[in-house]
């Protein structure tokens, strides 16, 4: 594991909760399945697994640490497509040497590159969903919260 990886996953320590962001995927990629709200779901049923408490949009404050969850799809003639996924913790943070600004940044980032077939866009979630995997590890490493491993299933 290398300096980055370590520091990343020590900005996880003491993380309480957090919220979660999901871009709107891309609208030819909701024609092929892929829905903002299914991300959403699996997002959150996944970092529930990691015992990682969600805030309600209601309880959400300037501030308040973010998971940002980002998927955008190519489409290509020879009936795959590309995909690139990227999940990010973002947090408020101070600038050391202008301790007066304070600016969401990403402190624990993650991302990947795949290819589905054309028709079968809604498995791109399972790719998002080992990335959130990944973040509930880290997290998991660095924090006592017990781990549960409770099953959340898309409907």
């Amino acid at each position: 594991m290398d300096a980055k990886e370590l520091l990343q996953q020590e900005s996880l320590r003491d993380l309480k909760r957090l919220s979660v962001v999901v871009e709107d995927p891309a609208p030819e990629a909701a024609v092929g399945g892929l829905s903002k709200s299914q991300l959403h779901y699996q997002v959150k049923c996944r970092l529930h697994r990691a015992n990682i408490e969600i805030l309600p949009e209601e309880r959400i404050y300037p501030g308040v640490p973010y998971l940002y969850v980002n998927v955008n799809v190519m489409k290509t003639r020879v009936g795959l497509d590309v995909f690139a996924t990227q999940v990010a913790l973002k947090q408020q943070v101070i600038l050391p040497r202008e301790p007066f600004v304070q600016m969401h940044a990403a402190t624990w980032e993650i991302a990947g590159v795949g290819t589905v077939g054309s028709n079968h866009l809604a498995a791109i979630p399972e790719s998002v969903c080992q990335l959130i995997d990944q973040f509930g590890n880290d997290y998991r490493l660095v924090n006592s919260a017990a781990y549960f491993g409770e099953q959340c299933h898309l409907q």
